[in-house]
């Protein structure tokens, strides 16, 4: 943030949520599936494949205009 932005006439303009990001959000349905075990490779941590399917989003890319449309996402390991 620079020294300007800090002026006491723009400090009652700025508001953080806009400043940084908009909260997003999606809903759909979502599979994981864990590997706690892999034979001989004992020593490995548990490796996890998801498969989510979000159906609405509130703020689409910006190409497209729908917010309910069929997505899929698939990715390796976990998140959260």
């Amino acid at each position: 943030m620079s020294r300007s932005r800090l002026n006491p006439d723009n400090i009652s303009q700025m508001n953080p949520v806009n400043e940084w990001s908009k909260n997003r959000m999606d809903a759909g349905v979502g599979f994981a599936l864990t590997l706690k075990k892999f034979g001989p490779l004992e020593k490995v941590e548990p490796f996890t494949i998801r498969f989510d399917m979000p159906f609405f989003l509130s703020a689409p890319p910006a190409a497209k205009s729908d917010f309910l449309a069929w997505r899929w996402v698939v990715g390796i390991g976990r998140s959260f």
